[in-house]
């Protein structure tokens, strides 16, 4: 049968250990590290983030202006077999 625990001074020791300003500077500090790192991690995966959008809007820049001279030389090529037709 399950006997509840009616030792309180373990109790009170315990939440004594967990209130100790020592332990709480020290999960403070491995809390604060932790974060540290999260951050930096999010800050590198931004930083590729940015830069491959960067490279694919050039990419697309690229692409648009080849697409605007397509267009003009098919527009050009449409207009001389119009020219060719009417003969």
């Amino acid at each position: 049968m399950y006997r509840h625990n009616t030792d309180l001074s373990y109790d009170r020791n315990q939440r004594k250990q967990k209130l100790d300003p020592l332990n709480v500077e020290k999960d403070n500090d491995l809390q604060s590290n932790e974060l540290r790192s999260k951050v930096a991690s999010l800050k590198s995966l931004t930083i590729e983030i940015g830069n491959e959008v960067r490279e694919h809007n050039k990419f697309l820049d690229t692409l648009s202006d080849d697409f605007e001279k397509s267009g003009g030389i098919l527009g050009a090529t449409l207009s001389k077999l119009g020219f060719v037709s009417k003969k």
